[in-house]
Parts: C-alpha cells; structure tokens; sequence
C-alpha cells in the first residue's frame, strides 16, 4: 500500500505539489503520467525516502515515511526496488555482479546468492549475458538488467522511472511484459511514464499529476 495524504513540496519558494494525495493498494499496478516538468519523478523520491515533502503524510507498507529517521530509510529501502531512468549499472562489473549487489544487505551465502540470481537472469532471459559487462548490452538489455536488480531481493513494491524511455516498440513491449509478471506475483508496481500506449487499454489506474492528482480510475 502506498499513501501520500495532502502532499506538498516546495522548490525555490515554488510549489511543486501542493495537498497532493493518493492512493494505491498492495498488489496493484499504477501508471503515473504528465508533462515535463511536473514532478513525477519528485513524486517517487518522496515515496521511497530520498526526498522530504513541507507538509502532509506518506505511507509505504508500514512504514510512516514522513516520520522515518534518516537512519532507517536503508530499511525502507529494503522494501522497494527502484528501476531508475538512467540505469545506473556499474560499468566494470558484469550483469551477474550487477544484480548480485542488490542482495548485500541480506546476508545471503555465496552459494544462495549465486542460486538467486541465476534464477532472475533466467526469468528475464539474461542467463546467457551474466558475464557480460553493461558496455556491451543494448539498452534493452541494459534495463532488464536494472529490472533484474529491482526485483532480485524480491520486494513488496516496485518503483519505475520512465522505463521504457527511448525504446522501440518492441523492446517496450518486453518491458511491460516484465512488469506484468512482476505484478501478477503480487508485487506492488507503480510506473511513471509519459508514453501513453503503455497504459492504455490495461485497465490499471492512471494519475495525471499537473500540480494536483487527476485520476483515471481504469485506462481504456
């Protein structure tokens, strides 16, 4: 479950949100949506801790992230994978060790490790490119590995930030598909994207963000 009560957020004096709210249920898909410049990727900040709002409440699971010290935010984090815009994949590791660091807070054996993330790769088609270094993946490639590395500790929500960006149709399409699965696991997923084909006719609740929340119960 993911609460955000009568938000706001002030950049330079100017409001980015102001008493933002919504909400989505534990294993839901959702589909955030607007234009440049309108703080969706702000929004998933505030969600898993990196950014604080001026006023108002946000719950994440359990958690009462408003209300979080700065020293608990790791464990919070423990709970959400992130799949971020820009990848953010080590250059000089491999696929393999990649997605293994996701799993270092978990005190997990090299063999158990190891067993875990052969499973993901496998799920998302990428066994055979462990030992291949993000430089020589295509970009498609390249985000189901950030993906692999979102789900790989297996959390209760999963975050994505313009995932899709810059893909054919095609590769998109794969994403999605990744997605889906993820969700119908019963993994809570929430997608900020301004490509509208990739929810449309889903089904799966749309929120327009342009200052306040504007949502689409079920996109059609």
């Amino acid at each position: 479950m993911i609460v955000l009560d009568e938000i706001t957020k002030i950049y330079d004096k100017e409001p980015v949100f102001k008493n933002l709210s919504l909400r989505v249920d534990r294993g839901d898909m959702a589909f955030i949506t607007g234009p440049s410049g309108a703080g969706k990727t702000t929004l998933l900040k505030l969600i898993y801790g990196a950014e604080r709002p001026d006023k108002g409440e946000i719950i994440v699971g359990e958690w009462h992230v408003t209300k979080l010290k700065q020293k608990k935010i790791p464990l919070l984090r423990q709970e959400i994978g992130i799949v971020f815009q820009d990848f953010r994949l080590l250059p000089n590791k491999t696929v393999f060790d990649n997605v293994a660091l996701a799993l270092t807070a978990h005190k997990l054996s090299p063999a158990a490790i190891r067993e875990t993330v052969n499973n993901v790769l496998r799920d998302i088609i990428l066994l055979h490119r462990k030992n291949s270094y993000p430089l020589n993946l295509s970009g498609g490639e390249q985000q189901r590995v950030v993906i692999a590395r979102a789900m790989v500790a297996k959390p209760k929500i999963i975050l994505a930030d313009e995932p899709t960006g810059n893909m054919d149709r095609e590769n998109a399409n794969t994403i999605m598909g990744l997605f889906k699965d993820i969700n119908a696991k019963g993994t809570t997923v929430m997608i900020v994207t301004h490509n509208e084909e990739l929810y449309q006719g889903t089904g799966h609740r749309v929120f327009h963000i342009n200052n306040k929340i504007v949502e689409r119960e079920f996109a059609g």
